[in-house]
């Protein structure tokens, strides 16, 4: 699958589906959707339809862009499921390195404190950074790469329907997958502008 004109070879083709995209018109509500999903694979590990990993546990990365993206419900999660589930939060940026077997990532939209983040960087700052990459948002795409590379089993991917983060804008026009809207319509973007040109199948106009 090409995420920004890069692979994205560790997810486990042996999965019937590796990536899954759930949209959401009120980002509020995406923990308790992720909640319900946790709880759904709590089930499945107790029931023995789902096989956890070595140390006796399914592994579960619970990612955002920034601190303040964590839920507010991870210490419930962690209470109500631990026995059989191993929940982390941790930012994207905290996440090189590690890998679980599912990993979540949470409120993807576009603005300055979105993901992409799109806040100017310090001037002074920018002297000590290199040059930026031949992409919009470079250095932010390829924290999205590392965020669908934690997963050795699959990622789940939440957007907001009403301001869509364009990496969600470039699978859909690649037409690999589509949104599945939980309290909207399904919305398609165009990966050029990233302006929401309304609800049906994808544009094919581009700017």
């Amino acid at each position: 699958m090409l995420i920004g004109y890069a692979r994205v070879s560790t997810i486990d083709q042996s999965e019937k589906e590796s990536l899954w995209i759930y949209g959401f018109k009120k980002i509020c509500r995406i923990p308790d959707h992720v909640g319900l999903k946790l709880a759904a694979m709590h089930g499945y590990v107790r029931d023995g339809r789902l096989q956890p990993s070595k140390g006796g546990r399914v592994t579960v990365l619970v990612l955002g862009r920034y601190l303040n993206d964590q839920p507010e419900q991870m210490s419930s999660w962690k209470r109500r499921f631990g026995d059989c589930l191993d929940i982390e939060y941790r930012t994207v940026h905290a996440s090189k390195g590690l890998e679980a077997d599912y990993v979540f990532v949470l409120n993807l939209f576009e603005g300055s404190r979105g993901f992409p983040n799109q806040m100017d960087d310090n001037p002074v700052l920018q002297i000590a950074m290199p040059a930026p990459g031949p992409f919009p948002v470079a250095e932010e795409r390829r924290l999205f790469y590392v965020a669908l590379t934690r997963a050795s089993r699959d990622v789940r991917i939440y957007p907001s329907l009403t301001k869509p983060s364009r990496f969600i804008a470039e699978i859909q026009h690649l037409g690999k997958l589509e949104v599945e809207a939980i309290d909207g319509e399904a919305i398609y973007p165009c990966p050029t502008c990233h302006q929401v040109e309304g609800t049906g199948r994808p544009s094919s106009r581009l700017h």
